[in-house]
């Protein structure tokens, strides 16, 4: 009985490594996967788009001359649709920077338009003791007045956004430094019977 001697080549058998040809197969579509390509467009500088959109309009819009001069002509006759689709695509890009700049300017003066408005209405609700207070402020021209911190008319107002506290420094008895916003001063300046306090002849500022 003949036995095939070993190193025979007849008894060679080709050698399929599976594991190495699946971890390809499942690595290929990870790495050239849609999540992939939209995180690395996310994470790259703004000024690689506009590199590359100013370098494929260039080409795009440069004469046949001066392609053949560069030694380009051969490249867009092939590549000239490809060009075209990354100058487009990285164009639209770029353009969303500027759109969602004014998308966010707008919505924050709607959002300080109405601010504004609830904050006016508010102005025709004061209060005897909010009204000496805003007295202080219109009938002397000034935008800063010192109060007590432990003043609960102070901390009122403050909280519905109508004065605030411009400066830490301050005592007790010297008070603290709080300001008037300008639309508040200029609104009540316009309109000063919201606070008035007829037959009342106290200290603008007298109130607890």
């Amino acid at each position: 009985m003949n036995r095939a001697k070993a190193g025979d080549p007849a008894q060679w058998r080709p050698v399929q490594f599976q594991g190495d040809s699946l971890r390809e197969r499942d690595l290929l579509p990870e790495i050239f996967s849609f999540g992939k390509i939209i995180e690395l467009v996310t994470k790259a500088h703004p000024r690689i788009f506009g590199v590359l959109f100013l370098f494929c309009l260039t080409i795009l819009i440069l004469p046949a001359r001066a392609l053949a001069w560069l030694n380009l002509t051969s490249l867009m006759e092939t590549y000239r649709a490809p060009v075209s689709v990354v100058g487009l695509l990285t164009g639209l890009y770029l353009a969303t920077y500027p759109l969602h700049a004014l998308w966010k300017a707008g919505a924050r003066f709607v959002q300080d338009t109405r601010a504004i408005r609830v904050r006016k209405n508010r102005l025709h609700h004061l209060t005897r003791e909010e009204k000496k207070l805003f007295q202080s402020y219109v009938q002397r021209h000034t935008r800063t007045r010192r109060w007590n911190l432990g003043s609960g008319v102070v901390a009122g107002l403050v909280r519905d956004g109508i004065l605030f506290r411009s400066s830490n420094e301050g005592s007790q008895v010297e008070g603290f430094a709080f300001n008037i916003y300008d639309w508040a001063l200029e609104y009540l300046t316009a309109h000063q019977e919201l606070i008035a306090t007829p037959g009342d002849t106290t200290e603008p500022d007298a109130f607890p």
